[in-house]
């Protein structure tokens, strides 16, 4: 009788082994187990050194970890094995500005107290959700008083002015300039929301000194 493609005694071969390395570290990944996920790839490169795959995978748990440094340079040797790798050139420059942007946060001293960059990105949601109930909040969530109460008090003063001006209409002539007034008021209430709303983020990721306007 033949041998399977299993080979000799039923037993698999390299390429099958690889295989199976490969899947079991893309399961541990997706369950945030890394250290078990690098291990299953360090099995995978001892029987295939120049598989490009394996450096791919060990790029997207770098990227995962938000050690970028890392993920770039196992992108580069993933695609120096193996050109034809979909998606590789495009995870290459998603963690080079990944890398870009953890650089220029550390340089200027914008990890406050310590927090990982994924905190961070969580600091920034919780911030533009703030923004988007009231302009402000974000910032005082963050415990930026003075951009709080740069939103914050014009937003509420041009909201009461306009709830004075709201039955204001264009009946007659002298009326028509308490009317643009309003108009002119909500339109500054939209933009200082859209304002607050990006800045709230900017503000969950780095610390500046400047002034506002």
């Amino acid at each position: 009788m033949a041998e399977d493609e299993r080979g000799a005694g039923g037993q698999r071969t390299d390429e099958e082994r690889i295989e199976a390395l490969m899947i079991q570290a893309a399961v541990a990944r997706g369950r945030k187990d890394f250290r078990k996920a690098e291990a299953l790839l360090d099995a995978a490169e001892a029987l295939a050194p120049n598989e490009g795959r394996i450096f791919d995978l060990r790029g997207d748990i770098s990227v995962d970890r938000d050690h970028f440094d890392s993920a770039v340079a196992h992108y580069r040797r993933a695609i120096e094995l193996d050109p034809t790798l979909e998606d590789t050139e495009e995870k290459l420059g998603m963690a080079s500005l990944g890398r870009m942007q953890a650089t220029k946060l550390a340089s200027h001293g914008a990890l406050p107290d310590g927090l990982t960059p994924e905190r961070i990105r969580r600091r920034s949601q919780i911030a533009m959700l703030a923004s988007l109930v009231f302009p402000g909040l974000g910032h005082l969530w963050l415990e930026r008083y003075d951009r709080a109460a740069w939103f914050g008090i014009p937003t509420a003063l041009f909201l009461a002015c306009v709830g004075l001006l709201q039955d204001i209409t264009s009946e007659d002539i002298t009326r028509i300039g308490a009317l643009w007034t309003k108009y002119a008021l909500i339109g500054a209430v939209v933009i200082l929301w859209i304002v607050a709303f990006v800045d709230s983020s900017r503000c969950a990721t780095v610390r500046e000194d400047e002034e506002l306007f």
